[in-house]
């Protein structure tokens, strides 16, 4: 993930990527070995050498968050004394399981329509990352119903 010379290019938060941010968040932890730290909150009683692997690898792993965050959204964070805290607390804002979310998410899946000079491959990537946001937030969708969905996405003709 390095850009050109030896700054490294970190994925960047916004308003309507969080899925996707998400994905690239969790392959960069995992790339830097730290993956673990927004898996699971802060064990009590960690004494010695596990205490200071611990607190080396939640810095790194905060420090990567912070990074992959704009400046506007950092306030959802500030307070967080650990990866998993701020990771969780992203969650809430971002990754809402609420009724309406699903309903808009239901919506856009419903009215949208793949046009004549749509690109194929780029509306089924739509398509797809619309019933992935579905079902991060807690809705069933079965196979049938994602192929019913693509289905009437499509033209008529």
């Amino acid at each position: 993930m390095a850009a050109s010379g030896t700054n490294p290019v970190f994925p960047q938060l916004s308003d309507t990527n969080f899925s996707n941010w998400k994905f690239r968040l969790d392959t960069l932890l995992d790339e830097k070995g730290v993956k673990e730290m927004i898996l699971e909150p802060k064990k009590e009683g960690l004494t010695g050498s596990d205490a200071t692997t611990y607190a080396t690898k939640d810095a790194k792993a905060r420090s990567i968050i912070v990074q992959c965050i704009p400046d506007r959204h950092l306030e959802y964070v500030k307070s967080a004394k650990t990866a998993f805290d701020m990771f969780s607390a992203l969650q809430k804002v971002f990754e809402r399981p609420s009724v309406m979310s699903k309903l808009y998410i239901r919506r856009k899946l419903l009215s949208l329509k793949c046009d004549d000079d749509t690109n194929l491959q780029d509306h089924f990537i739509i398509v797809d990352g619309l019933l992935r946001d579905l079902d991060s937030t807690g809705a069933k969708v079965d196979e049938d119903d994602k192929v019913c969905h693509l289905l009437l996405t499509l033209p008529e003709r």
